[in-house]
């Protein structure tokens, strides 16, 4: 009998042991930030921590951990290196609900040859803040936080299958950032409760050359959301890009930019809107989204081509193009057309200055409410199509047929 009481003691006892170790490397875990300056520093975080690796790129150090924290230093923070590291399969949770100044998840500066893959990341004032750093990738991430992750001044780097999301603002802001790669990324802006009139953004782009969107998804959050803002930035380029919000891509000095086979989804005000924006490209893109009121709403633009696009819209008091104090725009080639079912008097388009060309030398657009006659069957219509303003702008070669065409056609 006395021999079963000790045995169970000892069980006991031993239970208690792990559990309270466990409770501690817990807790170690927990609060044990990783805060690195320099290449010297991370050698020694690296034999301290035991992480494998050299630093090389045949055999990078690998960090992969769990912390969750409270103060005001990041879950992970690396500056001025160039040794590689590959931070993966880490779960970084910073927990402070006050926004302090550093309570980031992951915090970047000034460093180079950094590796980011699988990681679940949030923090107190945003999931990442990554600054004046290169050659660094960024794969199969999930970046949350109580506001916008921010990229500032970041070039040369690859950001592929990332999800950047928020409790309040926007999914990303990228600032003085040129000759960057995204691939196949979720961008949205959230509003924290109802939100009322407010919106967020998916992606800021501002001040910023260079970069490709490749099969990103652009999702504006709260009724004033927007897909994506490009301001101040030129020769960006976006290939099979979706844009969801109220506005799907607003665009506001930005020139020389490239955008072509991108879907505009439920764009309940505008599908794409520009201010001060010239010889930008958009080819065969889609703007029919279910609830459009206006396709492209274009103001104070030049020089911009617009070709093999489909463009609708679905208000009967909306056009599929308003061009306002806009002149040598380019709109050759594109489907207009009305999807709503309310009676509509007015034209598709509307254009003020008469100075922009709606046709070219073998043709202009398709309208889908003028689409006859055509008596000598030669594919245009026997009348100009006349568009609403005060200066008379006319399409002199309206198509009779939809213009069909595929990715194949797109340069």
């Amino acid at each position: 009998m006395e021999r079963t009481k000790w045995m169970a003691f000892l069980i006991a006892a031993s239970l208690l042991t792990v559990v309270v170790i466990g409770a501690i490397l817990l807790r170690d875990e927990e609060v044990h930030q990783i805060i690195i300056n320099g290449d010297d520093k991370l050698q020694d975080a690296a034999d301290r921590h035991d992480w494998t690796g050299n630093g090389s790129p045949e055999d990078p150090f690998m960090i992969s951990t769990n912390i969750h924290a409270e103060n005001d230093r990041p879950c992970i923070s690396i500056s001025n290196t160039s040794l590689h590291i590959i931070i993966k399969d880490c779960d970084l949770m910073h927990r402070s609900t006050e926004g302090d100044k550093l309570s980031f998840g992951l915090l970047l500066d000034n460093v180079t040859n950094v590796s980011i893959i699988g990681n679940s990341v949030s923090g107190g004032r945003a999931g990442l803040m990554m600054k004046s750093s290169s050659n660094t990738s960024m794969v199969g991430n999930i970046f949350g936080g109580m506001g916008s992750s921010l990229i500032t001044s970041v070039f040369d780097c690859r950001f592929e299958n990332n999800v950047f999301n928020t409790t309040e603002g926007s999914g990303l802001e990228m600032r003085n950032c040129d000759r960057n790669a995204f691939y196949s990324n979720s961008f949205k802006g959230n509003v924290l409760g109802a939100g009322g009139t407010r919106g967020w953004v998916g992606l800021v782009l501002s001040r910023s050359s260079n970069n490709t969107f490749f099969a990103d998804r652009m999702n504006g959050g709260g009724y004033m959301g927007i897909g994506m803002s490009v301001i101040d930035s030129n020769d960006n380029r976006f290939d099979e890009v979706h844009f969801d919000g109220r506005i799907g891509m607003y665009m506001n000095r930005a020139s020389s930019n490239d955008l072509s086979l991108s879907v505009f989804g439920d764009n309940v005000a505008t599908a794409l809107e520009m201010i001060d924006s010239d010889t930008n490209r958009f080819v065969g893109n889609s703007m029919t989204g279910n609830y459009t009121s206006t396709g492209i709403k274009s103001t104070s633009c030049s020089a911009n081509l617009f070709e093999r696009n489909a463009i609708g819209v679905r208000s009967a008091a909306g056009y599929a193009v308003h061009a306002s104090g806009s002149n040598g725009n380019a709109l050759f080639r594109n489907n207009f057309y009305y999807l709503g079912t309310e009676v509509r008097t007015i034209a598709l388009a509307f254009d003020d200055t008469g100075t922009n060309d709606w046709n070219g030398s073998e043709g202009g657009n398709h309208w889908g409410d003028w689409t006859s006659p055509d008596d000598n069957l030669d594919g245009i219509v026997d009348q100009p199509y006349l568009l609403d303003g005060p200066a008379g702008a006319l399409d002199a070669m309206p198509l009779t047929a939809l213009i069909i065409f595929s990715a194949s056609d797109t340069p």
